[in-house]
């Protein structure tokens, strides 16, 4: 079994030049922005903190080595619809690079105490496509 942590000490840009594949895949990164508009004078950070967030998306899709292969992040408190609605809209878009093969989006909300709120945490997995 093959894991991987994003964003913590891992070349990932090194794996993909190499083929490396990976079972499990870790998305620790920061939080998935709240605001979901285009940047703004008040939050110019706002766009390319999505684009980070689907940037990774997308290398775990490609970085997964087979069918069942699993892509598992956190993403926002509950609260936070509208960038649910879009990290969910981003996942069910993702290509996964075999044409055999698609994502499947399963969402899991827990209460996190040391955030005192709701979290949602995201599985995207590489299941065959239904004929």
């Amino acid at each position: 079994m093959a894991l991987c942590n994003f964003y913590n000490s891992y070349n990932t840009r090194s794996a993909q030049e190499k083929g490396e594949k990976f079972d499990f895949i870790f998305g620790d990164l920061t939080d998935t922005p709240v605001m979901t508009s285009p940047p703004s004078s008040s939050s110019p950070s706002s766009s390319s903190d999505w684009q980070l967030v689907e940037r990774a998306a997308r290398l775990a899709a490609r970085l997964l080595s087979r069918e069942g292969g699993r892509y598992m992040t956190h993403c926002n408190g509950r609260s936070a619809t509208a960038a649910l609605r879009r990290f969910e809209a981003m996942a069910a878009a993702l290509e996964t690079g075999d044409e055999g093969l698609e994502i499947r989006v399963r969402r899991r909300d827990s209460f996190v105490p040391s955030f005192m709120e709701t979290w949602v945490f995201y599985e995207l997995r590489l299941l065959r496509k239904k004929s």
